[in-house]
C-alpha cells in the first residue's frame, strides 16, 4: 500500500513539500507524482540463481529492518513478469480522476520551486546547516556560498506557534500566519523561504 493511501493528503503534501524544498536528493517512486494508488513492487530481471538469494534477502530485510517477519511466499516475486506488469503506471487515472491530475499539478509546482529557488543555493558550496527545535516544530538553516534557505516544519495535527521570523518571499504547503516575530504553523504545515 502506499503512502498516500495510508495518510491524510495534507500529510502527503507536507511530505512532497519538504521532500522538494529541502536540499537533499529527494526519493521518489513511479507513481508518487499523482498520489497513485497502484502497487509499485519490487522486482527485477536476474538469473535464476542471483534472484533467489535477493529474494531471500528481501524476507530478511523485512524482518531484520522493518520488523515485519513476512511468511515465505508473502511478497511478489521480483523475478517474475507479472510482478513487474504489476508495477506500470496505469495511466488512465490522470485522464478519468481530476485529483490525480491535481496531484500531478501540485508535483509540477514543487519541482519548480526546487528548480528556482534551491538550485541556485545548491549550485554553490554548503557551508553550514543548523536546525532549532520549538516543541514539535524544526527550523531549520541551510547556510550556502549564494545565501541561505530556511524552512519551518510542523509535523503534528495541531497548529503551534514558534519564535520564527520569515525573512524572504514564503512557499508554503498548510497554514502559516506571521505575526511580529511569531510563526503560527498549522497542523502538517510547512513554509520555506
Amino acid at each position: 500500500m502506499r503512502i498516500a493511501e495510508r495518510v491524510s493528503p495534507a500529510q502527503v503534501d507536507f511530505m512532497h513539500f519538504v521532500k522538494f524544498l529541502a536540499p537533499q536528493v529527494p526519493l521518489c517512486f513511479m507513481g508518487d507524482e499523482g498520489n497513485l494508488a497502484s502497487p509499485f513492487p519490487f522486482f527485477f530481471d536476474l538469473p535464476k540463481n542471483v534472484a533467489a538469494e535477493k529474494d531471500r534477502d528481501r524476507y530478511e530485510q523485512m524482518a531484520k529492518i522493518f520488523n515485519d517477519p513476512v511468511k515465505p511466499g508473502g511478497l511478489p516475486d521480483p523475478n517474475d513478469p507479472a510482478t513487474f506488469q504489476s508495477a506500470k503506471l496505469p495511466w488512465e487515472e490522470y485522464a478519468n480522476r481530476e485529483e490525480r491530475r491535481a496531484a500531478l499539478e501540485r508535483f509540477r509546482q514543487l519541482l519548480g520551486w526546487r528548480r528556482d529557488r534551491l538550485w541556485p543555493l545548491s549550485a554553490t558550496p554548503c557551508l553550514d546547516a543548523k536546525t532549532a527545535r520549538q516543541g514539535n516544530c524544526l527550523i531549520i538553516n541551510w547556510v550556502f556560498e549564494a545565501g541561505t534557505l530556511s524552512m519551518a516544519v510542523n509535523p503534528t495535527d495541531a497548529p503551534a506557534d514558534i519564535a520564527c521570523l520569515i525573512t524572504g518571499s514564503p512557499v508554503s504547503t498548510g497554514d502559516f500566519a506571521q505575526n511580529g516575530a511569531v510563526l503560527r504553523l498549522g497542523a502538517w504545515s510547512a513554509v520555506a523561504w
